[in-house]
């Protein structure tokens, strides 16, 4: 019987993709492994249950689509995963701002996502993890008493597909039908929900809501009653 969970995990075949992998196929998720290199996502694909594998470029649209279409064909896909950070970088600040730039993405769908389609959409944010990314002697200039547990990044993201009601290190706590478009920093043993950038004044925070969707929406509806009442 397929599992009604689903779990689509890009860079699935190591690092912080392998184990979210690894924490939710024991746990009745079906996962869907993307990843480049065929022979390591066919190996933790064998290794996990419920698991599937699927060579893919995720620089190109044509071969995600192919592999987004095979798994809606026959199954109900609840969740992707991706990873980022919020602090600037001099080691690597390209790398940095991408990075940044996905945590502006996700906040920016995510009230259009969950209101119009019920899909939750968050962006992980981990602290140092011990990955395949760098060399052992690349690693070595990071202070190794504060690397965050890759098994905790995997809890973490657990606790957010799973939903209902969260609570961060700080005790702040986001209830279920709430607990969406959350920036999650994850350090050391601790999770904590980071909140976007305050606004500088009023005149700013009206400005930036009066793009938001939920304004959009309303007026979009508005149209098509006039539309649907003049036929």
């Amino acid at each position: 019987m397929t599992s009604s969970k689903v779990a689509l995990i890009t860079g699935g075949a190591s690092g912080m993709g392998l184990a979210v992998a690894q924490t939710l196929a024991p746990k009745g998720w079906t996962v869907h492994l993307l990843d480049f290199n065929k022979a390591a996502g066919v190996a933790a694909a064998q290794s996990l249950p419920n698991s599937q594998f699927h060579q893919v470029d995720v620089t190109s649209w044509k071969s995600l689509s192919g592999v987004f279409a095979k798994a809606f064909s026959y199954q109900t896909v609840r969740v992707t995963y991706k990873s980022n950070y919020q602090y600037p970088s001099q080691y690597c600040p390209i790398y940095s701002a991408s990075k940044a730039g996905v945590i502006h993405f996700m906040r920016s769908i995510a009230f259009p996502y969950h209101h119009t389609s019920g899909i939750r959409v968050y962006a992980t944010c981990p602290g140092t993890v011990r990955t395949n990314l760098m060399n052992a002697d690349e690693w070595t200039t990071f202070p190794e008493a504060y690397f965050t547990p890759i098994s905790r990044v995997a809890s973490a993201v657990e606790m957010l597909v799973e939903g209902g009601d969260m609570t961060d290190a700080w005790g702040r706590t986001v209830h279920e039908g709430e607990n969406y478009g959350l920036a999650v920093e994850i350090n050391a043993d601790n999770v904590y929900f980071r909140d976007g950038t305050e606004f500088c004044d009023e005149a700013m925070r009206v400005v930036i809501g009066a793009t938001s969707m939920e304004n959009h929406l309303a007026r979009l509806e508005e149209h098509k009653a006039q539309q649907n009442g003049g036929l």
